[in-house]
């Protein structure tokens, strides 16, 4: 994992959704500098088309931590533990 997702603001996303949102919400953080709480100037593209917190409401987190719940449950972390495969093994 990226020495950038060590950052306290994805404590609590880091090993439960996928590095694809990771990068996504790191885009995003880079427009809450631009833009902050301006709901005008947000658009909410991230919110509506990936499910993904917008600047806007990355802008309001606090202690700057990104919540779970946050997050659409597509860009959780899948996990194979329980699947078999169906072909045998040869």
């Amino acid at each position: 994992m990226s020495d950038s997702y060590k950052a306290l603001i994805y404590k609590r996303l880091v090993g439960y959704v996928s590095r694809s949102a990771l990068e996504l919400l790191t885009l995003e953080l880079e427009r809450v500098k631009k833009i902050g709480f301006d709901t005008s100037r947000c658009g909410y593209i991230l919110r509506q088309n990936y499910g993904l917190p917008c600047a806007c409401e990355l802008a309001r987190y606090d202690p700057r931590m990104i919540p779970v719940q946050e997050i659409h449950v597509m860009w959780t972390r899948l996990s194979f533990s329980n699947v078999s495969s169906s072909q045998p093994e040869g």
